[in-house]
């Protein structure tokens, strides 16, 4: 006679948003010709920060990535502007 478990198994916690901002967060690192992965890195962040307690360190460095490279992209475009000018 084999026996039934009534309890439903564990859940693992969630760190899909953490895993894609820290995934954007490298890829807007690896590949710097985009504007647009690192605001995506940030975005991404934010939200996993406030839904998934389990990837929130994820989150932070995706958060943190996008946001220097962010700035690369501001430094970048400051000394382009300031080249073009003189």
């Amino acid at each position: 006679m084999t026996t039934s478990n009534s309890t439903p198994a564990a859940l693992a916690p969630t760190r899909t948003l953490g895993l894609t901002s820290f995934g954007l967060g490298l890829a807007s690192i690896l590949f710097s010709f985009t504007f647009l992965v690192p605001i995506a890195a940030i975005i991404v962040g934010f939200i996993a920060r406030q839904r998934e307690f389990a990837g929130r360190g994820f989150a932070t460095w995706g958060i943190v990535l996008g946001f220097v490279m962010l700035f690369g992209w501001v430094i970048v475009l400051a000394l382009g502007f300031a080249l073009l000018s003189t």
